[in-house]
């Protein structure tokens, strides 16, 4: 059945694959004398991506090779390519510049394709490589002070000056963030674990509290950076007890359970991110799947066993089951200091389950985003 499921899987994974290229190729298109192709084929290739571009109107044909010259607009994998006249390495030369996306009609920014880290700057009709002081050009060049905060965290790469532009192109305020967060925290833990008690038919539940401390790695992966995924590893240590009495025939018995543990968490999230005062105050909700790995450094449970006049007493070791598994939730707020840094205060859920036992926690933490 596994093994079915997983072929499933792959399945449409590869059906999901094929038809994005297949999507992405009917939606490729040049302009060749001033003719456009919507319909066809579009090939790169990497020893002449600045010069040349291919193109066939159907898969029959064979590869048609352009210049510069000849086609000056062409769209390929959702990314658009303009053949522009450029000055450098003491030179004028036409190539080929990808469009970096953003809303913004007053300027556009373009990346070389041959060059890393190499940008050009449009306004007015004139092109201007990004140098050095690339941070003062585009402050000149949008003239916004609302965005300065955002330039002093803006590197010289496609994604942030994409990011850039998009804020610059929208008249609301929001919060200004990186696109990459390690944070670490730490915080006060809730745990409970139920599971079957040995020898017996009895379940118990012992609730316990203890603290936690990790890290989270956060990876923003949409345009305006408000949606994050994390991975937030996390050690959580706790002990609790539990009195329970129950009868079995004419015999009672009392038990008193002591339970030392240590977990290893493992979650994979979904953040979303919410203003309440842009670049002060927003707030958080996050849900995702996570792993726990415990290891009961100490399980005791001791009995007294009632039968009419005579009491025996006896103690007992027990082990619970080391993996389980299920859904991970919190919710947070963040507060935004200088250079995109945050301090953060949260609140964490989960329950998970193994085969035949039960894990869940709730935590309060504090932590530091840079």
């Amino acid at each position: 059945m596994e093994n079915n499921h997983l072929l499933l899987l792959c399945a449409i994974c590869l059906t999901l694959i094929t038809q994005s290229k297949a999507f992405a190729q009917r939606s490729d298109h040049i302009i060749l004398n001033d003719t456009i192709f919507t319909e066809g084929y579009v090939r790169q290739e990497s020893d002449e991506i600045a010069t040349h571009v291919y193109f066939r109107k159907t898969k029959k044909e064979s590869w048609k090779k352009y210049s510069t010259r000849e086609v000056n607009e062409y769209y390929h994998n959702r990314r658009k390519y303009f053949a522009k006249s450029i000055n450098r390495f003491s030179t004028t030369e036409t190539v080929y510049l990808q469009l970096i996306p953003s809303d913004l009609e007053m300027i556009k920014v373009f990346r070389a394709m041959d060059q890393k880290k190499q940008f050009f700057l449009e306004k007015d009709g004139d092109l201007e490589m990004l140098k050095e002081d690339y941070r003062e050009v585009l402050q000149s060049a949008i003239s916004n002070p609302k965005l300065d905060p955002l330039l002093d965290i803006t590197k010289c790469t496609a994604e942030d000056i994409s990011y850039f532009l998009t804020s610059a192109a929208d008249d609301r305020s929001r919060t200004f963030s990186k696109r990459f967060y390690i944070s670490p925290f730490f915080g006060s833990v809730w745990t409970s674990n139920q599971f079957g008690l040995p020898n017996t038919n009895q379940t118990i539940r012992i609730a316990g509290n203890g603290f936690q401390a990790g890290v989270n790695i956060e990876l923003a992966v949409n345009r305006l950076r408000t949606l994050t995924v994390n991975f937030k590893p996390s050690h959580i240590q706790s002990s609790g007890t539990n009195f329970l009495m129950f009868r079995d025939g004419r015999t009672s018995f009392e038990t008193d359970t002591y339970l030392s543990q240590s977990a290893l968490q493992i979650p994979i999230t979904a953040k979303y991110f919410i203003d309440l005062v842009p670049n002060s105050i927003r707030i958080y909700a996050e849900a995702g799947y996570g792993g726990s790995f415990l290891n009961g450094n100490e399980g005791v449970f001791q009995i007294a066993e009632l039968e009419e006049n005579s009491v025996t007493t006896y103690e007992r070791n027990f082990q619970i089951d080391s993996f389980y598994q299920g859904f991970v939730g919190g919710i947070g707020l963040e507060k935004a200091l200088q250079k995109a840094k945050f301090l953060m205060i949260g609140f964490q859920y989960s329950s998970m389950s193994s085969l035949t036992d039960q894990f869940s926690t709730s935590s309060i933490y504090l932590g530091f985003k840079f």
